[in-house]
């Protein structure tokens, strides 16, 4: 995952500020230094840089789920993901219900779908969040 897709996920989707610190070198105590904001000013004290979202955690996934809810694009997303072909289990099943075409997602889709990160460490379902918009966007 690139800054640019943790970018899109922390401004378009989650409503967020994106921030790009620098050590603006203010010393406070012995081990603690001055950071800023160098798109909107923002100026925190840390011993450490601060850091923008991972989007490898369980708070990110359940941020990005929750938007993609309250959104209304939940259902397309996870269409979108099944139809990637990275999962490997049980098909989905369909069914018309109320005259509405309906997909059921076996629950194995369902643990694969929400692992923060692949077997290589790196971000998956907050992955398959940026393709989706990228794709939405088209």
């Amino acid at each position: 995952m690139t800054d640019d897709d943790r970018k899109l996920l922390t401004e378009k989707l989650l409503g967020e500020e994106w921030h790009e610190w620098f050590d603006d070198g203010g010393k406070h105590f012995s081990e603690w230094r001055s950071y800023t904001c160098g798109i909107c000013g923002k100026n925190v004290e840390s011993p450490v840089e601060p850091a923008n979202r991972t989007f490898l955690a369980w708070q990110d996934v359940g941020d990005v789920k929750d938007k993609l809810v309250e959104k209304g694009m939940w259902r397309e997303f996870e269409n979108h993901a099944y139809s990637l072909g990275g999962y490997e289990g049980p098909a989905a099943m369909s069914d018309i219900i109320d005259g509405k075409y309906v997909v059921y997602y076996p629950s194995e889709f369902t643990v694969w779908l929400f692992r923060p990160v692949n077997e290589k460490g790196e971000a998956h379902f907050c992955q398959l969040a940026v393709d989706f918009l990228m794709e939405v966007d088209k």
